[in-house]
């Protein structure tokens, strides 16, 4: 692999770290300063991101597994599984073996992600030059059962609850409030966008348009929705807009981000970045898979329309695409 992509690689790592750091810290993880940001965090989609990345940072993965230990039933396990089916995130595995391990830290699960697919046993963390790091003292047998090697899990138990006042912490404000279940997912999205269509609803938020479709006609009958008729689809919004200062405070609410294609797109980047087989190839062979990389992430960034950050496809692929894909990324 060239000395500049590697470079660029190591410095593409720290980026995605410090982001993960501060994601979570704002979630109430111990760690760096939370931030401020406007952007909704998702915590099934930040979850499969972590359990992948995190592995080249093997204190933030167990502060993660802290922050689960106290706060994991505010995850929502079927939407969990439909990601892992609908997004195709890499680390089925590390969730699985992370969620059998949350009941022997005390967090209480009614639901259960069983192992994705059999495989041989491996490192759970890798280093900085994306080789595997060895394993220390006695291994941790709930991972070994799920074929990872790592020493035994010790949890600091420093981590808190999120914070109902930072607005990036809303979608679990909201799961506190109306349960583990869509209502949740349909409230955050009204209050995050003017309006929504039940089927549009249902794919920005991964559950099925039946289970979204039946909610919103409930909550319509409250008379807290009202509802505009476009041909055969309905548009349902918020009746008051007393509900977003009632549910955000005298804060604005959150930005929606469609969070799982762009962390599935900065997931399939870095995983193509510490391929050996990438780092076996000549500049220009590296360049045309660089190329190829970006076109298949670009209906994931498209998705949630961050596509017309990257370069037109129509520019092709240049002697200096090296350049190019680093300042797109």
């Amino acid at each position: 692999m060239s000395k500049s992509l590697i470079e660029y690689r190591t410095g593409f790592q720290q980026t995605l770290l410090r982001w993960l750091w501060r994601q979570w810290s704002t979630l109430g993880v111990a760690g760096t300063s939370p931030i401020e940001t406007q952007n909704v965090i998702d915590p099934e989609a930040l979850l499969f991101f972590t359990c992948a990345l995190g592995r080249w940072e093997p204190r933030l993965f167990d502060e993660v597994l802290d922050w689960l230990s106290t706060n994991g039933r505010l995850l929502n396990g079927p939407r969990l599984k439909r990601l892992l089916h609908d997004s195709e995130f890499s680390a089925g595995r590390v969730v699985a073996a992370v969620c059998s391990v949350l009941p022997k830290t005390g967090c209480r699960l009614d639901w259960k992600i069983g192992p994705v697919e059999p495989g041989p046993e491996e490192a759970l963390f890798y280093g900085a030059d994306c080789r595997p790091l060895p394993d220390y003292g006695a291994r941790d047998p709930e991972f070994l059962e799920h074929g990872f090697l790592r020493g035994r899990l010790e949890l600091r138990h420093y981590s808190k609850p999120p914070d109902p006042a930072r607005p990036a912490c809303l979608w679990l404000t909201l799961r506190s409030l109306f349960g583990i279940n869509c209502r949740a997912e349909i409230m955050l999205y009204l209050l995050t966008n003017a309006s929504g269509y039940p089927s549009q609803i249902a794919r920005d938020t991964g559950y099925t348009q039946r289970n979204i479709q039946d909610v919103m006609v409930d909550l319509a009958a409250s008379g807290q929705l009202r509802t505009t008729r476009t041909g055969r689809e309905v548009q349902y919004r918020l009746a008051s807009p007393l509900w977003k200062t009632l549910l955000a405070g005298a804060k604005e609410p959150p930005s929606w981000v469609i969070w799982p294609p762009v962390l599935r797109a900065l997931e399939m980047v870095w995983l193509r970045l510490c391929d050996e087989k990438l780092g076996a190839l000549s500049e220009s062979g590296q360049a045309s898979e660089l190329f190829l990389l970006i076109q298949r992430i670009r209906p994931l960034l498209g998705r949630s329309d961050l596509g017309h950050v990257l370069t037109p496809e129509s520019h092709g692929l240049g002697a200096d695409y090296h350049a190019t894909f680093m300042r797109d990324l």
